[in-house]
């Protein structure tokens, strides 16, 4: 750009730009060429012809930055690929030649000597690995360790003909289930409208089916879950771990069903 003389043509355009912006004649004709063209009237017709002016000026002051930052990629991109080619030819040309010319040197000047020779010379530390020989049961290659078959037999369930025995173990399992249904009811039992809350301290289960109301409440904090046909109830847990989280000892401990819980409040949303 410089040869080509567009640096000097680029600041007198950017100086031709920068004197119409602050020539009200040359805005005033810029904009009834807008009102025309763009169907605007005069007000916004000279406020678009000041903007487009100034992002002109904006536009032609910010070639010459670019230009910059173009040329300084493209010199490191230069700087790269000559040192790229000068490290490939030394590679490929002079430098296998000045090794094996040192290495034909070494051949001659040793000639008929061992590597444990030249270990014990003075100002000869090799740079070889040392080599171990294994002999005798060592030598040998280990046999293989074999995987166990396995065993893909299925035993035989035990008979259980006693229909009343299954249906009994089918409905403990159900009883002892946690669900949203069982945690909803446990929180309608003991709020019973919205807004209300209660703590463990105040809160006792006397049984396990209580206690696994209690631990289904728990299950799905922040859960929601219907009560019948259309009702829906929303609750949350406030614990005091969150206060005494450091200090582990300081948590209070309520007791329910014989067990140990930590104190917590439950509030009702909906």
């Amino acid at each position: 750009m410089q040869e080509a003389g567009l640096l000097s043509g680029l600041a007198r355009a950017r100086n031709a730009a920068y004197e119409a912006l602050h020539d009200p004649f040359t805005k005033q004709r810029l904009a009834e060429g807008l009102a025309n063209h763009m169907s605007l009237d005069p007000v916004d017709a000279y406020a678009e012809a000041e903007r487009w002016l100034a992002k002109l000026e904006r536009q032609l002051a910010g070639i010459p930055v670019k230009q910059r930052l173009i040329d300084g990629r493209m010199a490191d991109f230069s700087r790269l690929s000559d040192a790229r080619y000068r490290y490939q030819t030394e590679m490929r040309g002079r430098r296998p030649e000045q090794v094996k010319t040192y290495l034909d040197a070494a051949s001659t000047a040793h000639a008929g000597k061992s590597f444990s020779d030249l270990a014990n010379a003075p100002g000869m530390p090799l740079l070889s690995a040392a080599v171990e020989v294994i002999f005798g049961r060592d030598s040998l290659s280990r046999p293989r360790t074999l995987r166990l078959p396995v065993d893909l037999s299925v035993s035989e369930a035990a008979d259980n003909s006693d229909p009343e025995a299954a249906t009994d173990e089918i409905r403990l399992r159900n009883l002892n289930v946690l669900t949203p249904q069982r945690a909803a009811k446990f929180v309608e039992r003991h709020l019973p409208a919205k807004g209300l809350s209660v703590s463990t301290e105040n809160l006792r289960a006397s049984n396990e089916d209580d206690l696994l109301d209690l631990l289904a409440v728990l299950a799905f904090d922040r859960g929601s879950s219907s009560v019948g046909s259309r009702r829906t109830i929303r609750w949350r847990i406030r614990s005091v771990r969150a206060d005494f989280g450091t200090e582990p000892d300081r948590i209070p401990r309520d007791r329910e069903a014989g067990r140990l819980v930590e104190r917590f409040t439950l509030e009702r949303i909906i």
